[in-house]
């Protein structure tokens, strides 16, 4: 059988190793799990910051949008990130007001004040994809700051962007992060306590015990649970990340010393690389030849105003030139750590013959 060359590290060895930590008397999905307890604690040492584990990247910043107690305030948004930031700011009690997006579909600062001056916004919600961040200055709004994929990721000055910052940042310990568990996030910010008291959990309580819970629920709300699966899993990746993400970043130097002039995106060294980013008006046919190969390829996140849920949302027609000029040319190609040297090689020469066609 031929093997396929994924974006998407395998996490078999991960629960492989992580097996062993569990006991019989360990619940799988208590709030107080140690398991869970112990990632909390050791992110709060790594980054400095109050960390709270959550069941994903979108319920945490549902979260912080739900502890603004929104009245059909405005909530600015990029499009081009996954569509649950739009369902989270609806629930929140908010309207998505889309921005601007530069060449790498990060939000365009410029754009946010001109909404700003238009219309009552209560907080912005700029999204750190595609290995780079956004440099958010000082505004007179809420700043939460999806950084999904972002824990590890540096700035030009080396500062961290998750931990050097004041605003409220979420982290995804979804499929293709650096830190890989399936699904969970974690909120790092003030008011800990506060996000603790809204993770319901279903039968199983506070305590982590079995049985019907011993809180009150204040309000209709969503089962957000929690797993010490997902926990021991990323307590597992934390301990090789530094290495992993510098043996990705040593894989994205040699794509780009290989065909990076064939192409539009410059190289931003210090993101994380899980994938390496191509802007090319020939993606597809480069998807195709890496599939040819076995290799996959995947288009990035379309723009959110695409989905018939959030068409009618303010700003979609307004900035939409931005964001299809970006998704015409978008293209992630494998850039894992765990990419054999054998890989690498197909995968670069793969991409390198397809710009030169």
């Amino acid at each position: 059988m031929t093997t396929q060359i994924y974006s998407i590290g395998d996490i078999k060895k991960d629960l492989q190793n992580v097996g062993r930590l569990f006991e019989s008397s360990d619940t799988l999905g208590g709030i107080n799990s140690r398991h869970i307890k112990s990632l909390e604690e050791k992110f709060k040492n790594k980054t400095g910051r109050d960390s709270v584990f959550v069941s994903s990247c979108t319920n945490g910043i549902y979260l912080a949008l739900k502890k603004l107690n929104l009245q059909n305030e405005y909530v600015i948004m990029p499009p081009i990130t996954f569509f649950g930031i739009a369902s989270a700011i609806i629930k929140a009690g908010g309207i998505p007001l889309y921005s601007r997006v530069d060449e790498y579909g990060l939000m365009d600062i410029e754009s946010v004040y001109e909404l700003i001056d238009q219309y009552k916004v209560r907080a912005v919600i700029p999204s750190h994809i595609n290995n780079r961040y956004v440099d958010i200055p000082k505004i007179d709004v809420i700043v939460i700051e999806d950084a999904a994929p972002a824990f590890g990721m540096k700035r030009i000055d080396n500062s961290c962007v998750v931990s050097d910052t004041t605003n409220t940042s979420v982290i995804s310990f979804s499929y293709g992060k650096p830190l890989t568990a399936g699904e969970g996030g974690m909120i790092l910010g003030d008011d800990a306590d506060w996000y603790r008291g809204q993770r319901y959990c279903g039968l199983i309580n506070v305590d982590g015990q079995y049985g019907y819970g011993t809180f009150n629920v204040e309000e209709p709300e969503l089962k957000l649970s929690n797993t010490a699966i997902s926990a021991a899993l990323v307590m597992n990746k934390l301990r090789s990340l530094e290495e992993n993400i510098e043996r990705a970043r040593n894989i994205a130097k040699y794509y780009n010393s290989v065909f990076g002039k064939m192409q539009e995106a410059e190289l931003y060294i210090n993101g994380n690389h899980q994938t390496f980013v191509i802007l090319s008006e020939q993606k597809i046919e480069i998807s195709q030849l890496l599939e040819k190969n076995n290799v996959k390829s995947y288009y990035s996140h379309r723009p959110v105003y695409l989905n018939n849920a959030f068409e009618n949302f303010k700003g979609a027609i307004r900035y939409k030139a931005t964001s299809q000029n970006y998704f015409n040319k978008i293209l992630h190609i494998p850039c894992r750590s765990d990419l054999s040297d054998h890989e690498v090689n197909l995968i670069a020469n793969t991409v390198k013959q397809a710009l030169i066609q």
